[in-house]
């Protein structure tokens, strides 16, 4: 199983805090049966990661996964905030993509800044940022598929 959309990465944003946390959801991760984890930090203006800090907190994360022999196959990748499309280059976006691959970007949804106790949507409790979710990022709630 592949996990698309991690805070794994410790340090760069409101995920792991440290390499023992980041080790924690590494371990729980594997128990769940994934393996394989693409470490999507936010990119936006409250938590401005730039690519060289994923880059090297893919490369510290790899190490200690490989020192501690968990197999867990770690991707880069970034969440992307619209605003951001704009502001950074080309070169740095593709750095960004989704799993490592530069054609794919997996972009912020709104509700972003709306605290975890609060309804992200009218009318429905917080469930993350799954646009499939919430009505009023998707205009075909109905017709999407819910778990």
């Amino acid at each position: 199983m592949i996990d698309l959309h991690s805070r794994i990465l410790p340090g760069l944003d409101d995920g792991a805090t440290d390499l023992a946390g980041a080790l924690e959801i590494a371990r729980a991760a594997v128990a769940d049966g994934i393996t394989a984890i693409a470490a999507t930090r936010h990119v936006r203006e409250d938590y401005p990661t730039t690519a060289d800090a994923m880059e090297g907190g893919v490369r510290q994360l790899r190490t200690a996964l490989e020192r501690d022999g968990i197999e867990l196959e770690l991707q880069p990748g970034g969440e992307v905030s619209p605003e951001q499309l704009d502001r950074l280059s080309h070169d740095e976006l593709r750095r960004f993509g989704l799993g490592g691959n530069p054609n794919y970007l997996l972009i912020e949804t709104p509700g972003h800044r709306t605290s975890r106790t609060e309804p992200r949507c009218p009318g429905r409790p917080p469930k993350g940022r799954n646009p499939r979710r919430c009505g009023c990022a998707h205009p075909d709630y109905g017709r999407v598929p819910r778990r």
